[in-house]
């Protein structure tokens, strides 16, 4: 048998373990193009539009243009899915764009505003996900006032009804208005209620809890909620037969209630906004049932 070099078992076996350099050249493209391609990927942008604003969006308490002397406005809508939160805004200005903080979960479904002074006041609201935000929705102007006072056609169109002549009247001694509704006095009080913080959204890591809160309804409309030591403040109202609260704590790391009761303040449903030390927002379902 001939061995020399080139002829022998061994560089036999080279032949067939080693792949040839075209091979590993082939090999090498295959894996990079392969690379390239899960890092393209990785880093391309998703193409998942941003969540709208709510389409629904109104006032259960106000109408637009209808001047009212209820000095709390609430507006109600449907939650956007996928919604991250909502930057909300209270002004006398048509068009206002709320700034890019978030004050109320994606979960939410309702903003109170705070107790108003006389005006044509807007609502304005915008939607953010994964960091984007939408232009905004605006609503009103909803006119408040501290008394309504009847129009010149509202008299005449009275006087003709009545077949009474009334020349030349004018609204200078309008009857007295019917009182408000707000607040009503038999709710004034404090209370004391168990709370339940539901199952939050927000993924900040906060669990559900429950726990005890004293509700304190004052006579001019203020409220305030004692929860863990701290002190939310806010307003309250009622109408139709439903209170509706409306609170927030301001500090370094603000939450915010809002809440409504058709029983009479035997039970509260709502929600409550919590933003931790990394600025995450936690939402909660709220219910409570009232001791004593």
């Amino acid at each position: 048998m001939d061995e020399s070099p080139g002829n022998g078992p061994l560089e036999s076996r080279r032949s067939w373990s080693s792949p040839s350099t075209g091979t590993r050249a082939i090999f090498v493209v295959v894996v990079g193009a392969t690379i390239a391609g899960a890092v393209l990927l990785a880093r391309s942008p998703s193409t998942e539009p941003a969540p709208g604003d709510p389409h629904d969006a109104a006032s259960s308490t106000h109408e637009v243009r209808i001047p009212s002397t209820t000095r709390q406005i609430v507006i109600t809508w449907t939650p956007v899915e996928g919604a991250g939160g909502y930057s909300i805004g209270w002004d006398t200005e048509p068009s206002t764009l709320p700034d890019q903080t978030v004050d109320l979960g994606g979960e939410a479904s309702e903003a109170a505003s705070p107790r108003l002074d006389d005006g044509d006041w807007y609502f304005h609201l915008r939607t953010t996900a994964d960091g984007a935000w939408t232009s905004t929705i605006h609503l009103g102007p909803y006119p408040i006032l501290s008394q309504i006072r009847p129009t010149q056609s509202t008299i005449t169109e009275a006087s003709a009804t009545s077949g009474a002549t009334v020349p030349d009247a004018k609204p200078t001694d309008p009857p007295e208005d019917p009182p408000e509704e707000d607040p009503s006095p038999d709710l004034t009080g404090m209370y004391t209620f168990s709370m339940t913080f539901g199952e939050p959204s927000g993924g900040c890591g906060h669990p559900a809890f429950t726990d005890t809160v004293i509700l304190t309804l004052n006579a001019d409309g203020t409220a305030d909620l004692v929860q863990a030591q701290h002190l939310s403040s806010g307003t309250w109202t009622t109408k139709e037969g439903v209170l509706m609260l409306s609170l927030v704590l301001e500090t370094e790391f603000p939450e915010s209630y809002t809440l409504t009761s058709s029983d009479g303040a035997s039970t509260l449903s709502g929600v409550s906004t919590y933003q931790d030390g990394d600025a995450c927002i936690t939402t909660y379902q709220v219910e409570a049932v009232r001791e004593g």
